[in-house]
């Protein structure tokens, strides 16, 4: 019969959430975004520079600005939205260890349920970046034999406080 032994919650703090929230995925958008936005304004002035009556040194400077400016609010809007969401994530979000598995409830707009058993578990890690040490929290990730063609997952436990006691007690229950 499994026996709640620890129940934890993340704690969030915006600047870890920036940090864990631009992957590299995003940061290839950004550097897409800022070779069209060039390859437009280097290519494209001429043309826009007689539509608009100007001469092509002003309106270059003009697009090159409009761009930088467009760039740096979505950003900061896409940062905004992101920390939003992810807030209202971890208010949900709720981990609790027992005996013999491990249930974990996320989802603001996607409500998910899981629960690995201990026996499935292959290895724990905790992971802690230079961020997430300022605020002294870390990430306990749970390495799994997954019956998929990808192979292993990890199931992660998401900047919570007071980490290494939790590690060691998950490690204790994962080892006994």
């Amino acid at each position: 019969m499994s026996e709640l032994v620890l129940e934890v919650k993340p704690k969030f703090h915006f600047l870890s959430r920036i940090v864990a929230n631009i992957k590299k995925e995003n940061a290839l958008t950004y550097i897409l975004e800022v070779l069209f936005f060039a390859f437009f304004v280097v290519f494209k002035y001429e043309l826009i520079s007689s539509m608009l009556e100007r001469n092509e040194e002003e309106c270059f400077i003009y697009l090159f600005t409009i761009a930088i400016v467009v760039l740096f609010i979505s950003f900061l809007v896409s940062i905004v939205i992101l920390g939003f969401l992810d807030k209202k994530n971890f208010e949900v979000t709720n981990y609790k260890v027992y005996n013999d598995k491990i249930d974990f409830d996320e989802g603001f707009i996607n409500h998910k349920h899981s629960s690995i058993l201990f026996k499935d578990v292959k290895e724990i890690h905790l992971d802690q970046n230079f961020i997430q040490r300022k605020y002294n929290v870390a990430t306990i990730r749970f390495i799994t034999a997954a019956n998929n063609p990808v192979g292993e997952t990890s199931i992660r436990f998401q900047d919570i406080d007071n980490a290494q006691f939790v590690y060691a007690k998950v490690k204790e229950i994962h080892e006994g």
